[in-house]
């Protein structure tokens, strides 16, 4: 069963409307950084200097006609249906942005490729396309390069973009200072024999500590060589609150 939201019924209809063409879709938008699924056209948001750390994903646009035209695509003609598996696939085709090697297994992350090889229609997909030329077309490997046409077309959805990369980049700021590593590293150097109390108390004094103050405004105008005496002397005086004993 695929579970969706009822804000989400009307691009879930479309998305997983004529067989696997939501799919065939989806690789045409993935080179620009975007995904078009169950909730409309979306953006993951990734931490630059980790690439595998999804933080946030950001909706550009539930409006389908306007997605479709994105990339080209006629939703009049998508509208009106399709009897066959060739009309699907010439519908693909006919973006402007088509380009055999976006439907590549070679070209796909593992997850993307194992699913995939499992799916007839695009098997079909890939021998119905396997003949055709590549497209003189310079696909960006940094695909922030694409934001400034993503947001001219979609304008309505940089705010939001700009709220969650604000968001992340505060936390990331206030991680750099403030961490479990770093954390442990403070205690193993300036008391020693709390070093062991690790674990779910370990935890559940990172969770007191950040509900104590205004933590975040705290730890941004505070120096480090601060934060860390006030995070040693409260965690002792925390674990003698508690009546835990260090090793």
């Amino acid at each position: 069963l695929i579970h969706y939201s009822a804000e989400e019924y009307n691009t879930s209809l479309s998305y997983f409307a004529y067989n696997d063409l939501g799919n065939l879709i989806g690789k045409l938008y993935h080179k620009f950084g975007l995904k078009y699924g169950h909730r409309g056209l979306t953006m993951p948001l990734r931490d630059k200097g980790n690439a595998c750390h999804k933080f946030s994903e950001v909706v550009i646009s539930t409006n389908i006609p306007k997605i479709f035209a994105f990339i080209g695509l006629d939703y009049a003609k998508w509208s009106k249906g399709f009897d066959t598996l060739d009309d699907i696939f010439e519908f693909v085709i006919s973006s402007t942005y088509f380009d055999p090697r976006l439907f590549a297994y070679e070209n796909m992350n593992a997850t993307a490729r194992g699913r995939d090889k499992k799916r007839s229609t695009y098997n079909a997909f890939l021998e119905y396309i396997e003949s055709m030329p590549i497209p003189d077309i310079k696909w960006e490997e940094d695909k922030t390069e694409y934001l400034p046409e993503i947001f001219s077309f979609f304008p309505e959805a940089y705010q939001s973009y700009m709220e969650e990369y604000t968001k992340f980049l505060k936390a990331k700021e206030i991680r750099a200072k403030f961490n479990g590593d770093l954390v442990r590293q403070w205690i193993s150097e300036d008391a020693p024999k709390y070093e062991k109390v690790q674990g779910k108390d370990f935890g559940d004094f990172m969770q007191h500590f950040k509900n104590t103050y205004d933590f975040e405004e705290w730890i941004k105008r505070t120096p480090e060589i601060f934060i860390r005496g006030r995070v040693v002397a409260e965690y002792i005086l925390w674990l003698r609150t508690r009546k835990i004993k260090p090793s």
